[in-house]
């Protein structure tokens, strides 16, 4: 039986993406074949599946870190899960001997990438350090994988793609008279949803140019505001409503009641709230770049635009495309919900890691 140790607190922050993959992924695994370790607060319901959370009280960052790497050393495990995060070069350097890194990205590997601020470079040199020192590295997707093996030809990746929670996010949730009258929009105009942080990366401006040449249709953002001032772009577009912050739960709702989901982020390692929208029926419109055509089906579930100076035109024609013919529309979105169930399961993605385990407990006895 493996035993993994995971640095990084388990919460229900429905933002903390990768907690969240993380923590529906172990659950789902069997704690006869895989122990996964990880601090946790206390009182929080974690213990499902192959996760054992080490309950924590709240202290001091330093001691809870002395603590955390006190459990770490006397927990011995085969393998420190890493993400990439600063923290774990300490990990690293007070691991045990038998103990291997490997690392869970969630990224891309991108050396052009343009830094912010001095706290995005500082990440990102963290993350190229780690990458160098994981024994193997889990990529979201074959885009994201590619990436890294461009940058580290001699390192062995595995791809294990994200889930969705195909109980959780669900057609049966549709609640269409609540969500028209919430957002204020015209009850026989359909609903287009884009969820996503505004921010350069995931264009929400093109987002605008859409709605601004499709007046006959509603549009809900929903995302925080970072690059990007949604509140003082929107004023003169009377058919697109934006929400900040959103419970998964209220999210669920949405997406059921809405008709179309579009996404026009470049460089996606995998696009979680892609799967999301499709598992509640939805067709998906979206720019053909990073892992999107991974989940996309052009044609099938959705269309892929290329990115191009028509792409505005193109997401215009196949949106009214879609709008046009219910029958096609509706297809669409119960292929979507067919090819996710069959992908994009969290059951499947926990299947696949515990194939990824097994071959790593393989490989490593014979070394």
């Amino acid at each position: 039986m493996l035993k993994i140790y995971f640095p990084h607190k388990l919460n229900n922050d429905p933002t903390q993406a990768v907690t969240t993959v993380l923590v529906n992924i172990f659950s789902r695994l069997d704690s006869n074949d895989v122990e996964f370790w990880a601090p946790a607060e206390e009182q929080s319901d974690f213990s499902r599946g192959a996760i054992f959370p080490m309950f924590e009280k709240k202290i001091n960052r330093i001691f809870l870190l002395i603590n955390r790497i006190r459990k770490f050393r006397k927990l011995k495990p085969d393998f420190l899960l890493g993400v990439g995060e600063p923290v774990e070069n300490i990990f690293l350097f007070f691991k045990p001997a038998k103990t291997k890194y490997i690392m869970s990205f969630h990224g891309v590997y991108n050396g052009e990438y343009q830094f912010k601020s001095v706290r995005q470079f500082l990440l990102w040199q963290s993350v190229k350090r780690l990458a160098k020192c994981a024994r193997v590295i889990i990529a979201v997707s074959k885009y994201a994988a590619k990436t890294i093996t461009d940058a580290f030809p001699a390192r062995k990746i595995y791809v294990a793609y994200n889930g969705v929670d195909v109980d959780f996010f669900t057609p049966a949730k549709a609640e269409r008279d609540k969500i028209v009258s919430r957002y204020g929009f015209s009850a026989d105009k359909p609903i287009v949803i884009f969820v996503g942080e505004m921010i350069d990366r995931k264009r929400p401006g093109l987002v605008l140019d859409l709605a601004r040449r499709c007046l006959e249709v509603n549009f809900v953002m929903v995302g925080r505001a970072k690059e990007f001032d949604v509140a003082k772009e929107i004023e003169n577009i009377s058919n697109v409503r934006w929400v900040e912050l959103l419970e998964r739960r209220d999210l669920a709702v949405l997406f059921a009641s809405s008709d179309v989901f579009i996404l026009t982020s470049v460089m996606e390692s995998f696009g979680l709230v892609t799967v999301e929208a499709m598992a509640s029926g939805l067709p998906v419109i979206a720019t053909n770049h990073g892992a999107t055509n991974e989940i996309v089906e052009d044609g099938k579930n959705g269309f892929l635009i290329a990115r191009d100076e028509e792409e505005v035109e193109s997401f215009t024609l196949q949106l009214k495309k879609l709008f046009s013919d219910n029958r096609v529309r509706e297809e669409m979105g119960r292929y979507a919900l067919r090819s996710v169930s069959e992908k994009f399961d969290w059951r499947v993605s926990a299947r696949r890691y515990a194939e990824i385990f097994e071959e790593l407990e393989r490989d490593f006895k014979k070394v």
